[in-house]
């Protein structure tokens, strides 16, 4: 959910970065509802403008005008994650991921002896990895266990 609010109020890319053919920076198309497309300056090849000195003063001109506007923008971007707690939610989740990666390692390698424990792997299993994912996983290796199976 945060992720969507993060999409839905994230700043549009900088008029400034509309890529033009003099521009010392690759493009990317961003392809319109209406059939026609739209060029801006490569957020790659920005980073690597950041390392270069160009000797043409206009080309230099442009260039340090592509690295305000995309500076501005990286600030503006950042300023928006922080407000709606978009990395503090990504880190509780990485955490959250680690100690259930743990605790699936740990009950997975466990044997099960009794028909309950063997109900708690296989639920388990189905709750990490989804009920699809686990029904395809099943068919394709019923199919491809038994050769023989169809002469």
């Amino acid at each position: 959910m945060l992720y969507e609010q993060f999409q839905a109020r994230k700043p549009d890319w900088p008029v400034e970065l509309l890529w033009r053919s003099s521009d010392p920076v690759g493009f990317e198309i961003e392809h319109l509802e209406n059939g026609r497309g739209r060029l801006w300056c490569r957020e790659d090849s920005i980073e690597e403008l950041r390392a270069k000195a160009l000797t043409d003063p206009k080309g230099q001109m442009r260039a340090d005008e592509i690295l305000a506007a995309h500076v501005t923008y990286l600030r503006e971007v950042e300023r928006l994650r922080t407000e709606i707690g978009l990395d503090q939610a990504n880190a509780i989740a990485a955490a959250c991921g680690e100690q259930f990666q743990e605790l699936f390692h740990k009950l997975i390698s466990r044997r099960a002896v009794i028909i309950d424990g063997m109900r708690a792997k296989a639920l388990a299993l189905l709750g990490a990895f989804g009920t699809e994912t686990f029904r395809q996983t099943a068919e394709t290796t019923r199919k491809s266990s038994y050769p023989l199976s169809s002469i």
